[in-house]
């Protein structure tokens, strides 16, 4: 909270500098699993696996990156009112948005907690419902 004001103070600074956009904002594929993030979203969070990447010819043995993903169902049945609030947050002071990793809106690579990325698989998302979500975002209006 004690952010927000020095926050909103530099982007309309950076507004009134010529800066059309201000801030380009990131959001990360994933939250660390003890932070405040996934502490407050543990109802959207997937139990039991995380985010990871599959075995390639970068990585032979694929990656965990230790990140509960979130739950599809929990999406679509909220019609992913929780991923606009994600995005209502991290647009709030910003003019644009880099979603890393955005292919995850339609799949995630999943690990099994415990397992090896080896024994991962895809996870589909509600791209669709996602993409609606974030279309009707009234803090980036002109984000399409």
């Amino acid at each position: 909270m004690a952010v927000r004001k020095p926050v909103r103070a530099a982007a309309r600074d950076a507004g009134n500098a010529g800066l059309a956009l201000g801030f380009c904002r990131d959001l990360a594929v994933g939250a660390a699993p003890d932070g405040c993030e996934s502490w407050r979203g543990a109802a959207h969070l997937l139990k039991g696996f995380s985010i990871g990447a599959p075995p390639d010819g970068f990585t032979r043995e694929g990656q965990n990156w230790g990140l509960p993903p979130p739950d599809p169902l929990r999406w679509k049945a909220d019609g992913c009112e929780s991923f606009g609030e994600l995005l209502r947050a991290n647009m709030r002071h910003a003019g644009a948005l880099r979603m890393d990793h955005v292919m995850g809106l339609a799949r995630l690579f999943v690990v099994p907690d415990g397992g090896k990325a080896a024994g991962g698989a895809y996870l589909s998302y509600p791209l669709d419902n996602l993409l609606a979500s974030s279309r009707s975002n009234p803090s980036a209006p002109n984000a399409w």
